[in-house]
């Protein structure tokens, strides 16, 4: 099985990062282009200019700002999520073979800063009842993990897309 994380809460330079695990299990993490936060200064008249100077200040540009989580705490909290819905997930039997990789299904969770898992649901179905369901179900198991790590997600916890593909 194969999963990607498309997370919109925490975004930061793309990525991609292959792993396997057990059982030939295959994930990629594909997250979007970070945002920075900008500080400016920026001088708009003799007079400022002259204010400032008398203070110690200055018109220069501002540090770059931000206090999210490096990139290995992401890493690693996002690879925390894949392990414990996949270890869930009973992949359907019931699908034949050759069909297979015709099927994935995206669940979008979200997840409480103290790690209860407070909603999820089908960002994008496969068009396949049974494969669907076997997504669901997992996510129904998993009822908590650990807390979301200071600087990822918003005061309301973290949310994260999982891509589910049979192999």
């Amino acid at each position: 099985m194969k999963a990607e994380y498309n997370n919109e809460d925490h975004p930061r330079k793309s990525a991609a990062a292959e792993k396997s695990t057990e059982g030939g299990k295959k994930s990629s993490i594909d997250t979007k282009k970070a945002s920075t936060a900008k500080g400016e200064g920026k001088g708009n008249s003799d007079a400022k200019n002259a204010f400032l100077a008398s203070k110690g200040g200055g018109t220069g540009a501002g540090g770059a700002g931000g206090n999210g989580a490096d990139a290995s705490t992401v890493d690693a909290y996002q690879t925390l999520i894949h392990d414990r819905f996949f270890s869930q997930w009973e992949q359907p039997t019931s699908i034949p073979t050759e069909h297979k990789h015709d099927f994935s299904t995206v669940l979008k969770i979200t997840i409480q800063r103290d790690g209860t898992i407070s909603d999820f649901g089908l960002a994008k179905p496969s068009g396949n009842p049974v494969m669907d369901q076997s997504v669901l179900e997992a996510a129904r198991k998993v009822i908590k993990i650990a807390p979301v790590p200071e600087g990822m997600g918003g005061s309301s916890g973290y949310t994260i897309n999982i891509n589910f593909e049979l192999e």
